[in-house]
């Protein structure tokens, strides 16, 4: 057992410095809830979007379920998929769930706007999209990581 353990700091200390860097840039160090607000609100005001309400809440649930996401056009019903287990976020990593109502939205507005956040955010899961044509409104709630001091 400890030759496999030694044979795991010898492969560790091998990968470039550069690339841990790289690496430990995907999820941020804590953020301030009202840093998170911030961005959403701004990255919805380039893209031209009204933010009717927007909710963030710290360390909601201490587990996510990959593949639990439905998006879901106005009027359709979700198709039932079978779910995914529970995986439990390590214990360095924290979560804020994001609840955001966005107005004056059509489709490519939308499409655009999930494409900025992804590429300004770090990580993001959208757990659930619903989008309603006629009222140019989407309702989308989704959690973002970071890493806990």
């Amino acid at each position: 057992e400890l030759s496999d353990y030694q044979a795991l700091i010898e492969t560790y200390r091998k990968i470039n410095p550069e690339d841990i860097k790289k690496i430990q840039g995907l999820i941020p160090a804590e953020y301030l809830k009202e840093d998170l607000f911030t961005e959403i609100i701004y990255l919805a005001s380039i893209k031209k979007l009204a933010v009717n309400s927007l909710t963030i809440v710290k360390d909601t649930a201490a587990t996510f379920t990959p593949g639990s996401s439905r998006r879901v056009a106005a009027g359709e019903t979700a198709g039932v998929s079978t779910p995914a287990p529970d995986m439990k976020l390590s214990g360095g990593i924290g979560s804020f769930n994001v609840k955001v109502a966005l107005g004056k939205v059509d489709y490519p507005a939308l499409k655009a706007w999930l494409q900025t956040m992804e590429n300004s955010l770090r990580i993001i899961d959208v757990r659930s999209l619903s989008f309603d044509p006629k009222t140019s409104v989407a309702n989308l709630e989704m959690v973002t990581y970071y890493l806990k001091k």
